[in-house]
């Protein structure tokens, strides 16, 4: 599975569980989002839940928190709408910054196309919301989601030359760290019960990674 990190923060922003639709000569990959239960997308990234025919909505709680599947699976955070200024003001930077870390072929593709992709992205701005990676840092590339019209989940839009694919040794190291604290997390904080353990056998390394990092993270917030 491929995972899709920020090429100026790192942050991990989409994987290949959600396709994606070339926009603008592939400056832009459009993708769409669906609003889920929380906890349904560690379990089932990707997948359809009706699959074999049960209601989307049956055993839901009455109090299940609901989510944008892409929102909560990469912890995107949510920013405040730009104006036409700041919105002009922040893709000027950006191509700044972006240029600085291509080069060649990719560089002269970004050059010649990111200019009708900001047109496409004004033409929305209005009904955009922004969405930047889990760190936050004022040089991340921003998330775009909008409702097309009568839709009622978001569909999403990101810059394609500002995505980069981390090496495969990267991704195993990071998760052959995750396996090793996994175990040191004590049950009452949220450690692995048996139905987890059986919903991770032959899953996917991203979805195992994602889901053990909530169960850690969860251990860390609440002592």
């Amino acid at each position: 599975m491929l995972v899709y990190q920020d090429l100026l923060t790192g942050d991990e922003l989409l994987s290949d569980s959600f396709p994606y639709k070339e926009l603008e000569n592939g400056c832009l990959w459009e993708v769409q989002g669906k609003w889920v239960v929380q906890g349904a997308v560690d379990v089932d990234i990707g997948a359809n839940p009706s699959a074999e025919g049960a209601d989307e909505g049956e055993g839901v709680d009455d109090q299940a928190v609901k989510v944008v599947d892409i929102v909560d699976t990469f912890r995107l955070q949510e920013q405040p709408a730009f104006d036409k200024k700041q919105f002009v003001a922040y893709m000027k930077k950006y191509i700044k910054t972006l240029t600085s870390k291509l080069e060649g072929e990719p560089l002269e593709t970004f050059k010649k196309n990111i200019e009708p992709a900001t047109k496409f992205l004004l033409t929305k701005l209005k009904d955009l919301q922004f969405f930047v990676g889990e760190s936050m840092h004022d040089d991340g590339s921003l998330v775009f989601a909008y409702y097309k019209d009568g839709a009622t989940d978001p569909t999403f839009l990101y810059l394609a030359p500002g995505l980069k694919e981390p090496d495969n040794e990267d991704q195993e190291a990071n998760l052959q760290d995750l396996i090793e604290a996994w175990w040191k997390v004590p049950v009452e904080k949220g450690q692995a019960s048996y139905q987890d353990n059986q919903t991770l056998k032959g899953a996917p390394s991203f979805e195992v990674e994602h889901r053990m990092s909530n169960v850690l993270r969860k251990g860390v917030e609440d002592p």
